[in-house]
């Protein structure tokens, strides 16, 4: 198999009205591309990483409405193998919930990095849609290389 056949690509969700800066809603995000692209190069996956801040978000507007945004998330959404989501303050973001349900519903796992004291608390609904929790990014990471980059 050549490293065009082995493609991923990987929907990063997660709070952003909720967050406090740019920074907050993307540090995250990046730090896990990181650490999944330097997995994807040793089992030579081509791994697309798709992060939302870089395309849409409150500092550089350059969308017309928010049905435009949750169109083309959930267009993501749908389309990816993995969907990973930060719990930081994730019942305080509708639209996260949202692209979680809609993985769940077509069977997208769904990957989780909080602690586990915020996992645990959790709305049961929102639990119902977490396929795999894990404390840290490099677990997170760890676990696709394992399960997924093979």
């Amino acid at each position: 198999m050549s490293s065009l056949d082995k493609k991923l690509k990987i929907y990063l969700a997660g709070s952003m009205s909720a967050c406090d800066s740019f920074e907050e809603m993307n540090e995250w995000r990046v730090a896990m591309t990181v650490e999944l692209w330097k997995r994807a190069d040793i089992h030579d996956y081509v791994l697309n990483v798709l992060n939302p801040v870089s395309l849409f978000n409150f500092e550089e507007v350059k969308y017309e409405s928010q049905r435009e945004v949750k169109e083309y998330d959930l267009a993501h959404v749908l389309s990816s193998d993995i969907v990973i989501v930060d719990l930081n303050k994730i019942e305080q973001s509708p639209g996260t919930i949202i692209e979680l349900q809609k993985a769940k519903d077509n069977y997208i796992p769904v990957l989780s990095i909080g602690k586990a004291d915020v996992y645990s608390n959790l709305h049961p609904w929102i639990n119902d849609c977490i396929t795999h929790n894990f404390e840290t990014g490099t677990e997170l990471a760890d676990y696709i290389s394992y399960f997924y980059l093979i």
